[in-house]
């Protein structure tokens, strides 16, 4: 987050709201009797998960398209990959070369 500019505090602020978080799941007839404290992820309906997730993910994706060769071309614009929320369509001319986008995505 520093690297987008984020001030040193604000991230502070962020990292002790996402600490400690307690869940409790819904097992059909009720609530999980334990609960348990998650150490990953952004918390579901905290207003700035959508903008956390996209930090991260931006992050993810220029260091992907760094690695990555292969790029496809619409008029003026050159793409590999859609993201739409948190789906990601890739765009490759060959399986193999689809394959090796997703390996090295998923090696990140």
């Amino acid at each position: 987050m520093l690297s987008k500019g984020i001030p040193t505090h604000q991230i502070t602020i962020i990292q002790k709201i996402n600490m400690e978080n307690i869940i409790t799941v819904n097992v059909g007839n009720g609530i999980s009797e334990d609960p348990r404290f998650t150490i990953q992820g952004v918390r579901h309906g905290f207003p700035l998960s959508p903008v956390l997730f996209n930090l991260y993910l931006d992050e993810v994706i220029r260091i992907w398209l760094q690695k990555l060769k292969t790029s496809k071309y619409f008029k003026e614009l050159i793409f590999n990959t859609l993201l739409f929320a948190d789906d990601q369509f890739i765009i490759s001319d060959t399986e193999a070369n689809l394959q090796t986008a997703v390996y090295l995505l998923y090696n990140i």
